[in-house]
């Protein structure tokens, strides 16, 4: 009996793997020695699982294993590492927290534990990039608190900031002085702040001779600023006289009216007074 070659074809795999009958066998067989067209079909076919079912080479993982080990090593290693300059940064950031450093000046101003929720801020006044100066009301107290930046934090500069008692019955009132230098660029600034509390004042000038500045009034206090250091509000005796002061100080109505002058006088506590033109 002849069998075409699609019959045949669908025996091979069969036939190669010894799972045919006799008969069928012999039928393959048969029919691979006369048609060449099947003879090359079933040699490609046994080539190709040959190579496919082909047993890999046994290899010594051993070697492969130590690798492996080395490697987890090195990264436990590695996260020690890390996990030690982590902890590292958390406590010096900590230190640096509790000896008052901040990421913001406001909040470096409030490192002091001077001010509280019940202070008033005055005047913010920037010295440069990397200082700054604010001025609170503190119940009955005027404080200029001095903050300074040094990368990456600024820095609450004083223990104890400057303090002035706030006579509301003086009509004009000198409540900070000072000289400070910006270390970045080397700038000297010199900073007064005036309060008014005489509604009738409409300007203040102030200054040493040639370096008068004018100052509208229009905030509870005014701020004056030179970027220049020197000292021009004198130095004091030892018996609380003002010599060599060089600050001189109008205020004025706003018609041009003389209402205070600035005064030195000989008083430790506040030589320095603003008195009522009569």
């Amino acid at each position: 009996m002849k069998y075409n070659c699609d019959l045949i074809k669908d025996l091979l795999l069969l036939y190669q793997d010894k799972a045919t009958s006799d008969f069928s066998s012999n039928v393959v067989e048969d029919h691979l020695n006369k048609c060449n067209e099947c003879y090359r079909f079933y040699h490609e076919v046994k080539k190709a699982t040959e190579i496919h079912f082909k047993t890999p080479p046994k290899t010594d993982n051993v070697g492969g294993y130590q690798s492996l080990a080395k490697r987890l090593n090195r990264a436990k290693w590695y996260w020690r590492l890390c996990i030690g300059l982590l902890l590292g940064c958390i406590i010096s950031l900590s230190l640096m927290y509790a000896d008052g450093n901040r990421f913001d000046p406001m909040s470096a101003a409030h490192a002091g534990n001077v001010l509280d929720e019940n202070s008033r801020l005055l005047a913010a006044v920037p010295m440069g990039k990397e200082r700054i100066l604010y001025i609170y009301d503190d119940d009955g107290l005027y404080r200029d608190i001095n903050v300074v930046y040094h990368f990456p934090f600024w820095k609450y500069n004083y223990k104890w900031p400057n303090r002035y008692i706030a006579d509301r019955n003086l009509g004009v009132q000198l409540i900070t002085k000072g000289s400070y230098a910006n270390s970045i660029n080397k700038s000297l600034y010199i900073i007064f702040a005036v309060a008014v509390n005489d509604g009738r004042v409409a300007y203040i000038e102030l200054g040493k001779e040639g370096k008068l500045q004018r100052q509208n009034v229009d905030s509870p206090i005014t701020v004056f600023f030179w970027d220049e250091t020197g000292n021009w509000d004198g130095t004091s005796t030892w018996n609380g006289m003002i010599k060599d002061s060089e600050l001189r100080g109008t205020a004025y109505a706003s018609d041009g009216t003389v209402l205070y002058n600035l005064t030195h006088e000989s008083n430790e506590q506040n030589p320095i007074k603003w008195i009522p033109v009569d």
